[in-house]
């Protein structure tokens, strides 16, 4: 518009659809910020409300004005449009669901997360802002620096240190002192991810965007914010998008503190932010997750943005754990508790790096294979643990891809190593002998091994080298028996009965734990080819082909029960109780630890269940509800369930009963809902004596439900169960449907 055109502002201007006076032309990619600032300084206003004609009270917060649905926005922008010819659809942003914190921004199309929209300040380009504009990367927080002018962005007065305002007078200088913004320092920047990322914006990529973003915005919560505004996580999550993994382990490393770093922790934070629909990502990292190395705190500009503690899914998945294991090793010493006030627990990173330094230093590297005495270092983690901060076990050589499950340890203790006094504890003891403690406590009861005296003179538990290899020579557990030969412990008694070998403590000689075996007595025994005859009788194990078990046309198992009739055991219980089925016990399964049905109740019961009528489907069909059902029909006793666990069934003579008491008579909510009467209509015309409630003489539903006579209604307006209407809507007779 020429200069001489423009009208200053009045008082009528303020009030009703505003006049266009000093109208901006929209730049290439320009932020609504500086449109609107420019519109409202060009116009002498003191600030964006007044230049939109926006009452203070509708204002709410300055997002508002940057979105295109914003009635006074609309106004303006169609100014704009009928003076220019242009689409500020392009200029202003959209939301995805309303004014909302939580709406996503659009932007081109694309779905910007809520968390990374900068509403409330101005971020400048030096370059920018000399044409008087903000760029619209600035208003997104992943955009540290213009990706059009490769510059850093100012957040803040480089004068007063203040956040720059965009809503209040001009951008061009400090509203609070005054300082001239083209005066701004260009600090080049080299971040190729946000050039990408802005290509992929005007390409118009929504689906590749919202993606990156998305994956973005869950990454940003495993890293403090610092990390987050240098612009680390944004270049991860372009990268992984276009498929590229180089250097990705090596960029993220530098964000930990010195120590043994293994690779799987530093890739936990992205294998865990992965949502649905990224398994590309995840197949990405798998093979990222071997390997450690030796963090030292090299010079970069990111040294000193170490992640001091780490949130405690990241520990699990590092280490490959449960969160009970995770708590154990907390509760033992391992790992160390971090929580701030007011927020989540976490786990200290140097603990947890200590631990990995722990685990390297007790690495045996020259071990080819898993040889004997070599178990699974998981299983017994914590135990574990201790023996490798005692120095009494040994690990194989690892990469860390699986955690703590990809490795083995071997204990020393077999060589006796006893601390201080010269003396095995009782824990001592039962790892050397392969058992549990309390198998040790039984023998020491037993009187098979006797404690030595501690140094003091006083009676201890605890034992002496000579003692710990005396009693291992003379004695083995069943443990230590079932490893050597691959089976089970269970089965392992009825083995060595077979042979004629019987234990000299155990289940059914003293009532000991595990049974105890003589080695004299093994001396001789060819353990794999009894294992392999077979020839033995027990409980544990799997029977002979062919042995006949029980008469299958007279008794069913629980297994075939259960599956009949899809019940657990519990449910299985309550059948037996109410007399449903019946059980017994096959003769010759006296011993057997389980229960047999007989056939013909059980296959009797399942009939009766097929001719009855599952509950929840019965009151459907009724157009009552469930509560009707159970207050009017069972409450009362008119009818009586099967009921078994969850499920309930009600039979078919007791069904016919309910539906002709449902023809006869109608609940009043029942009423009120099939007529769309008001609320409480049918209650009001019983307590105004228009119409009479159903007595308990007429049924004993009554007395349990309010209930009136569906001659009371009209009959076109309320069918009864098992009736239809005849064709001539005037008749109020209705004859009962054929069954």
């Amino acid at each position: 518009m020429p200069e001489h055109d423009r009208k200053p502002p009045n008082a009528s201007s303020l009030k009703g659809v505003k006049q266009m006076l000093s109208i901006p032309i929209p730049q290439n990619e320009e932020s609504p910020k500086s449109l609107l600032s420019r519109y409202s300084e060009k116009n002498f206003f003191s600030n964006v409300r007044l230049a939109l004609n926006v009452r203070s009270e509708d204002a709410g917060s300055n997002a508002r004005f940057l979105f295109g649905g914003l009635k006074e926005v609309k106004k303006f922008a169609f100014g704009v449009e009928s003076s220019l010819k242009v689409d500020l659809d392009n200029w202003f942003y959209g939301q995805a669901a309303g004014f909302t914190d939580e709406s996503p921004v659009i932007w081109n199309g694309c779905e910007i997360p809520r968390e990374f929209f900068v509403s409330g300040r101005a971020r400048l380009c030096p370059c920018c802002i000399k044409g008087e504009i903000i760029h619209q990367s600035a208003d997104f927080s992943f955009f540290s620096s213009c990706p059009v002018h490769q510059v850093k962005l100012h957040e803040a007065c480089p004068n007063c240190k203040k956040p720059i305002s965009w809503n209040r007078g001009s951008i061009q200088c400090c509203q609070s002192c005054n300082f001239k913004f083209n005066a701004l320092a260009e600090v080049p920047t080299d971040k190729p991810a946000e050039n990408t990322l802005l290509e992929w914006m005007r390409a118009g990529n929504p689906t590749l965007v919202n993606q990156c973003l998305k994956f973005l915005k869950a990454l940003r919560g495993f890293y403090a914010k610092e990390v987050f505004q240098s612009g680390v996580l944004l270049e991860v999550a372009v990268k992984l998008h276009r498929g590229d993994t180089n250097a990705l382990i090596e960029s993220l490393s530098t964000l930990y503190p010195p120590g043994p770093l293994t690779n799987r922790l530093v890739i936990a934070p992205l294998f865990l932010a992965c949502g649905d629909g990224m398994e590309e990502i995840k197949a990405l990292l798998r093979p990222l997750l071997a390997g450690s190395q030796e963090q030292s705190r090299a010079a970069g500009a990111l040294s000193t943005l170490n992640k001091k503690t780490l949130r405690l899914e990241e520990v699990e998945f590092a280490l490959n754990i449960t969160a009970q294991t995770r708590r154990k090793l907390t509760a033992s010493g391992f790992l160390k508790d971090v929580q701030e006030k007011g927020a989540r627990k976490q786990i200290d990173t140097t603990s947890l790096l200590d631990f990995f330094a722990m685990v390297e230093n007790a690495k045996l590297r020259s071990v080819a294979q898993h040889a004997e005495n070599w178990e699974r270092f998981s299983p017994n983690l914590v135990n574990n643990a201790f023996s490798l901060r005692e120095g009494k076990a040994c690990v194989t050589d690892h990469d860390w891809s699986d955690g703590c499950s990809g490795f083995w340890i071997k204990s020393e203790i077999s060589k006796h190593e006893a601390p201080d006094d010269g003396l095995l504890t009782i824990d001592e003891f039962a790892q050397v002998a392969k058992t549990y403690p309390d198998a040790i406590r039984r023998v020491v009861k037993a009187g098979l091994v006797s404690p030595d005296l501690k140094r003091n003179g006083k009676a201890g538990v605890k034992f002496s080298a000579k003692t710990v290899d005396s009693f291992c020579k003379q004695y083995c557990f069943s443990s230590e028996i079932a490893q050597s030969v691959k089976q089970g412990r269970t089965i392992i008694g009825a083995i060595l009965s077979s042979a004629g070998v019987e234990p000299v403590s155990g289940p059914k000689v003293d009532g000991a734990l595990v049974p105890l075996y003589k080695r004299s007595d093994l001396d001789g025994l060819d353990l794999l080819s009894l294992v392999e005859k077979r020839d033995f009788k027990g409980k544990a194990g799997r029977k002979k082909e062919g042995t006949v078990l029980y008469d299958r046309e007279t008794w069913m198992s629980s297994k075939e029960v259960s599956a009949l009739f899809g019940f657990c055991p519990v449910e299985l219980s309550s059948a037996v109780t109410q007399g449903h089925i019946k059980v017994g016990v096959p003769p010759g399964r006296e011993s057997d630890n389980c229960r047999y049905y007989f056939r013909e109740s059980v296959l009797a019961f399942k009939e009766r269940l097929q001719t009855s009528l599952v509950v929840d489907d019965a009151y459907v069909q009724l157009g009552i509800s469930k509560a009707e059902f159970y207050k009017r029909f069972v409450a009362s006793n008119f009818v009586t369930l099967i009921k078994i666990g969850k499920h309930s069934w009600i039979t078919r003579d007791d069904y016919r009963l309910v539906e002709e008491d449902c023809q006869l008579y109608i609940g009043t909510e029942t009423a009120t809902r099939l007529t769309g009467a008001p609320h409480r209509h049918f209650r009001n015309l019983i307590n105004t004596d228009r119409i009479s409630k159903v007595s308990s003489k007429e049924t004993i539903t009554a007395g349990f439900f309010d209930l009136i006579r569906r001659r009371d209604l009209s009959i076109h307006a309320v069918m009864a169960p098992g009736y239809t209407l005849k064709s001539v809507l005037g008749d109020e007779a209705n004859q009962p449907v054929s069954k």
